[in-house]
């Protein structure tokens, strides 16, 4: 059994998935009366993608059982309230997460609208490049899968260092990347909150991958 903070996004993007949670739980904190919930539904069946600035995200389709992957069209919230549920990563991170074992049915029921989520969130072609590039999993936020740890250097002779968040963006042919800082540097070296960074991928001491950027290497 897996939890949603041992599966990575890579585990849990883009595909249809049982999360442990009750709907219950979800109605209640959007204040919608008068649904029903079958009595053996506790859980939803969900669809996981990347919000570029929200995070990682699942959209409720339906209740659904968790042992049996079985789902509910007449319970589902946006066929009887026409309302969207998101549910952050962060929130639910305890919880256990299964893939749907039969996907026919889900594509079939909730394909236009999963088709929807993806043109909606899918982003540019280089962002969605950067998200391939499984070298600089490690250095991701688990909740934002979009931003990264970046070793920021502030002085020439590399002594001057601290790490701080990056939202990629893009990433170019040579493999030079592209983000926004997210966080303003302790070091006053005139690199600021909101600057376009260029960063590299190099290669640590311990043989790690890490992303480095300069002052030098301001984009634009």
């Amino acid at each position: 059994m897996t939890t949603v903070k041992d599966a990575s996004f890579r585990d849990l993007y883009h595909a249809p998935c049982i999360l442990r949670y009750g709907m219950e739980k979800l109605l209640e904190a959007h204040e919608v009366a008068g649904l029903e919930i079958p009595a053996s539904a506790d859980s939803v069946l969900a669809y996981p993608y990347i919000d570029h600035e929200a995070g990682f995200t699942f959209e409720v389709l339906a209740p659904a059982n968790y042992e049996s992957g079985r789902y509910w069209l007449e319970g589902a919230p946006l066929e009887a309230e026409n309302m969207r549920i998101l549910v952050r990563r962060g929130t639910v991170a305890e919880t256990d997460v299964k893939p749907c074992v039969d996907l026919s049915g889900v594509t079939t029921d909730f394909a236009g609208h999963m088709e929807m989520i993806d043109k909606y969130y899918e982003g540019e072609k280089d962002l969605l490049a950067t998200r391939e590039v499984m070298e600089i999993d490690p250095l991701r936020n688990e909740d934002y899968p979009d931003d990264v740890l970046v070793t920021l250097v502030c002085s020439d002779d590399g002594s001057v260092r601290e790490g701080v968040w990056v939202r990629l963006e893009t990433i170019d042919e040579e493999g030079m990347f592209e983000g926004t800082l997210l966080n303003q540097p302790y070091s006053e070296c005139g690199v600021n909150r909101g600057d376009l960074l260029q960063l590299a991928l190099v290669s640590g001491s311990d043989g790690s991958c890490k992303l480095a950027s300069t002052p030098e290497m301001l984009a634009g």
